[in-house]
């Protein structure tokens, strides 16, 4: 194996444990976040307005999710190396900014 095919090769095992170990292990920490939240609040609309946002969370979790998924690629080390430096940028960004 080349340089190249092993550094394509561990960035692809990175790029799928980020997507299918740790995002999913964020996911279930925040539901059992919500869930903790939810058995908090008191009875009623409380308990009934916790659970609603805990579900609706979770839904648009995963739209954006399967939404994002197609643009989901292997990073690769085929960038352009080289700074440009855009100064009109940096001078309307500093005057923006002050």
């Amino acid at each position: 194996m080349t340089l190249d095919e092993i550094s394509a090769l561990t960035l692809e095992i990175v790029t799928i444990g980020v997507q299918w170990v740790l995002v999913p292990l964020i996911l279930a920490g925040v539901v059992v976040l919500a869930r903790s939240l939810v058995a908090r609040a008191e009875e009623g609309e409380p308990l009934t307005s916790a659970r609603a946002g805990g579900w609706a969370g979770l839904l648009l979790f995963f739209l954006y999710f399967v939404h994002s998924l197609p643009e989901f690629r292997v990073p690769g080390l085929d960038a352009e190396t080289g700074m440009v430096l855009h100064v009109w940028g940096i001078a309307f960004g500093a005057a923006l900014g002050f």
